[in-house]
């Protein structure tokens, strides 16, 4: 009773915010005909006036008028494939189908996944190459997409291709592993409370769920992970202090560890580290050294094989 409750408040601040009535309406009004998928197999008699009428939308999703026009008010008590396919005839954005899932009395879709081949823009590419500290780009399962001269000189294994710093951190013998100061006090429980909070949160972001996998694979991880007594769920673990040792400097740096999520491309975050401990040092001359073995992981299986290293930048 509650939840219907509290979906129906949902409803009602949305229609109170948006006029979603309305919205629905110039929604049909505005989508042409020739683009609507299966308008072919319509009756004509439905389509010769030359507008997306609620008659029209009920036969293209096989349900009464009646049910169609409870959609529109409100009324609730439709499935999200049904919702889904509303959107797509009516042609609507990411955005405005968000509202119409909200409208419907379900929770917005995750779709970090749709684009997660797509380029990094251009212009993400050339924020990032600005950076004066250490910063990558990292996709929705944490895999590195490009990093920093910065990064690449500080951390030359964070280049190698696939590299993801949720299995390297957790692992038992990497190179990224030994770098981390303070490793099963610190950066254990940080990183296990948010990749359990991501698995949670993104249940069909297959590449995700593979690392989750891996890391699970690995004995101290999983140990970890299985006997924690407070069993944390943390959202994300940015905004904290961690030591890592660097290749630049004669010893450890203390670094913030935050992210930036683009609102062009929530998939992606830009994960930059300032030192807070010292001074920026300079970095050598030229470009970063490549890592000491140059090999991409396959999380699936645990395997490696030779490939070229991710790009540091210029």
């Amino acid at each position: 009773m509650a939840r219907r409750d509290r979906e129906a408040v949902d409803r009602a601040a949305v229609d109170d915010a948006l006029g979603m009535q309305q919205l629905m309406q110039t929604w049909r009004a505005r989508r042409r005909l020739s683009d609507v998928p299966g308008i072919e197999h319509a009756p004509r008699y439905l389509a010769q006036r030359g507008k997306l009428t609620q008659a029209l939308m009920a036969h293209l999703l096989g349900v009464h008028e009646r049910h169609y026009r409870r959609l529109e008010s409100g009324d609730g008590g439709f499935s999200t494939d049904i919702v889904e396919r509303c959107a797509e005839i009516l042609g609507l954005n990411s955005s405005e189908t968000e509202a119409l899932y909200v409208w419907c009395g379900h929770a917005a879709p995750q779709r970090q996944q749709e684009r997660e081949r797509e380029p990094i823009p251009d212009h993400l590419v050339a924020m990032l190459h600005q950076m004066p500290t250490i910063a990558y780009w990292a996709d929705s399962a944490y895999y590195v997409l490009e990093c920093n001269a910065a990064a690449g000189h500080h951390w030359p294994w964070i280049q190698r291709p696939n590299f993801n710093p949720m299995v390297e951190f957790l692992a038992a013998d990497t190179e990224a592993r030994r770098a981390c100061v303070d490793w099963d006090t610190v950066w254990l429980p940080l990183m296990i409370a948010q990749l359990r909070h991501a698995a949670l949160q993104l249940p069909h972001n297959r590449r995700l769920q593979e690392v989750v996998r891996a890391v699970r694979r690995q004995p101290e991880a999983r140990a970890a992970w299985d006997a924690d007594e407070r069993a944390e769920v943390r959202q994300h673990a940015y905004g904290t202090h961690r030591r890592l040792q660097s290749a630049v400097t004669s010893g450890p740096i203390m670094v913030a560890v935050e992210a930036l999520v683009p609102l062009v491309r929530p998939d992606l975050r830009m994960i930059w580290c300032p030192i807070l401990d010292q001074p920026t040092p300079p970095l050598p001359y030229g470009p970063p050294r490549p890592p000491e073995v140059t090999t991409v992981a396959d999380y699936s299986t645990g395997s490696r094989s030779s490939a070229p290293a991710v790009n540091p930048g210029p």
